[in-house]
Parts: C-alpha cells; sequence; structure tokens
C-alpha cells in the first residue's frame, strides 16, 4: 500500500482576494467574512511551507520540491507585474543581499535566485491581462471605442487605482478570459496582471516579484523595464481534454499540471502534490474530499495508484529527476 500524507497549507491574505471563494471551497467552518483569502500555498517554498502533520514539514519527507502549487482566488485586480529567468533571480537576488535590504523588507524584488515561470487553470471564468499586443492592435485600441472591452477594464481599475498610470495596461495587454478547464502557461519576462477569477497556479518554486502598478506594494519600473520581453506575445490558451486526465505542461520544467476527473490510475511521476476540487475520491483505503490535499512520493509504472469516485482533482506531478 502507497504511503500518502494529507498536507496542512497556509492561507495567504492579500488585499485583492476573496472573503468567501477559498473558505467556502475549503469548507471552512470559521472564518472572517470581511478578511481577504487571496491563496493557499502547497509545497517547500519557505515563505509558507506545508505540513504534513503537527509540527512536521512536508520537506522533511519530499525535500526541496521544484515546484509551488497555489489556490488563487482574485476578487481585486493584481499588480502588474513581471517576474525573473534564472539568470535574472541569481544576479538580482545577489545585488539586493549585496545592497543590504532585508529578505522581508517590502523594497524587495528578489526573494530567492529561482526563475518564476507559471501556469493558471481556471476553476472558474478567469480574466487576466498578459503579454503585449500586436502593434495594430494597440494603434486601434487607442482609437477610441474601437476595443470597447478594453477600456470598459480600464474605467475599471481606474475606479480602483485614480492616478496610477498601469490603468491603461488593457490598452497594449492582451485580455484573455479562461473557461473553467483552460489553462494558460505565463513565462519570464511577459509582464501581465490577474484581473478576477478563482483557480489553481503552478510555478517554479520562487517568489521574486517586480511590480510595475495597480499597487500600493513597492514599484519598481526600473526593473520591470529590464526584466520584460518588450515583444508581442499571445500567451496560448490550453483547452481541457475530452478524456479523463488533461495535461498542462510548463516548458522547460521537470513538473506538470495535471487535471483528472473520475479516472481509474493516477499518471507516472516522482512526487506529487493533489487537491481535490469536486467530489470524494477514495484510493488506498483513504477518502479524500473537496478541498482537501496530499502529498504522494511516488507512482510508479509496477505501483500505479488506483482511483475511485466521482470526483475531479488537480494534481503537480514531478515527472522526470533533472
Amino acid at each position: 500500500m502507497k504511503k500518502i500524507y494529507k498536507l496542512q497549507n497556509q492561507i495567504k491574505n492579500y488585499d485583492w482576494g476573496s472573503p468567501k471563494l477559498i473558505p467556502e471551497f475549503l469548507g471552512l467552518e470559521q472564518f472572517d467574512p470581511h478578511k481577504p483569502y487571496a491563496e493557499m500555498w502547497m509545497g517547500t517554498n519557505q515563505q509558507a511551507p506545508s505540513q504534513v502533520e503537527e509540527g512536521i514539514s512536508l520537506k522533511e519527507i519530499s525535500g526541496e520540491l521544484p515546484f509551488l502549487f497555489k489556490l488563487i482566488a482574485v476578487e481585486k485586480p493584481l499588480s502588474i507585474q513581471v517576474h525573473p529567468d534564472k539568470e535574472q533571480a541569481q544576479a538580482g537576488f545577489k545585488r539586493e543581499n549585496e545592497e543590504g535590504i532585508p529578505i522581508d523588507s517590502p523594497l524587495r524584488n528578489y526573494k530567492d535566485q529561482n526563475a518564476k515561470n507559471e501556469l493558471i487553470c481556471a476553476i472558474t471564468p478567469f480574466t487576466l491581462i498578459a503579454g503585449f499586443m500586436e502593434p495594430n492592435k494597440i494603434y486601434a485600441s487607442l482609437g477610441g471605442d474601437t476595443l470597447r472591452d478594453q477600456w470598459d477594464m480600464v474605467r475599471k481599475l481606474e475606479s480602483l487605482y485614480p492616478q496610477d498610470v498601469g490603468v491603461y495596461s488593457p490598452l497594449f495587454l492582451n485580455s484573455i478570459t479562461l473557461q473553467p478547464g483552460q489553462g494558460l502557461y505565463i513565462p519570464a519576462g511577459t509582464p501581465h496582471a490577474y484581473i478576477s477569477g478563482f483557480g489553481a497556479e503552478l510555478m517554479t518554486n520562487s517568489d521574486n516579484v517586480i511590480r510595475g502598478g495597480l499597487t500600493s506594494k513597492h514599484v519598481d519600473g526600473d526593473e520591470l523595464k529590464k526584466i520584460s520581453k518588450p515583444v508581442p506575445f499571445i500567451p496560448n490558451i490550453i483547452a481541457p481534454s475530452n478524456e479523463p486526465l488533461t495535461c498542462y505542461p510548463l516548458p522547460g520544467e521537470n513538473f506538470s499540471l495535471y487535471h483528472i476527473r473520475g479516472g481509474k490510475t493516477f499518471p507516472q511521476c516522482d512526487k506529487a502534490i493533489c487537491l481535490v476540487t469536486e467530489g470524494e475520491l477514495k484510493t488506498e483505503d483513504r477518502i479524500f474530499k473537496k478541498g482537501e490535499s496530499f502529498y504522494l512520493p511516488s507512482c510508479g509504472k509496477e505501483e500505479p495508484l488506483l482511483l475511485e469516485g466521482n470526483f475531479s482533482l488537480f494534481a503537480a506531478c514531478v515527472t522526470e529527476t533533472k
């Protein structure tokens, strides 16, 4: 019988979060309805590591995981931001250390030396802006009513962030709304901002964020211009499969996000963190309900994990060892 570890995860309370989505999803009986619940972190990141039992960290069981897996609830727009690649993260982390900026300082851009590529998969309709538009579309948006939806978003952002030049970002960044089950990969160097929605997010194990607007936090426009790739780019939407299993890969990484809907067997992997999103899953004589998560040390061809029940889950899987 395979060993499965049920997880205890930490929740981040950022201003842009929803007071209801995450608590109701997790089935919390007691929560503050006036408090924004923005993210639940699953993994070994030092900012909010998961535990498998009281006082025992997941890292003691799994080692350092290469990914950070999140449940994210966006009620207000996030900041316009961009993330570094590996080389940029190492250089920025070293520079800020040499400048004597404390690791927990709000003025810090680089909290680690890792790249931050990320993928979002929608649980509810999820709206974001990401990547620079083609020049002809930018010219059209500046014409007034040509792209009415973009101007509607500008007015919405302006009501939340008056006097912030970032409110005009929908006029030059692509506006995208993902339907449930659709995924989107955002590589390092791509400016983006989440606008609204509820989803599962998988990224490299990093918390490096360079902000350019739509926030009360530290903004570093010079660093954002240095890190951003100033070329037109439209992220490709990954459509869900008609089969029980859909894979959402992160190019160049040794881990992927899977969505499993009532499948019979778990995909082969070295390690995985799983989050049940609907129904009830039965496996290895254990039952996991909506909102519950667990860590799976391994799942090979010789020892497949059998799944039973009417359920849906996301799984962040390390697919090979690099």
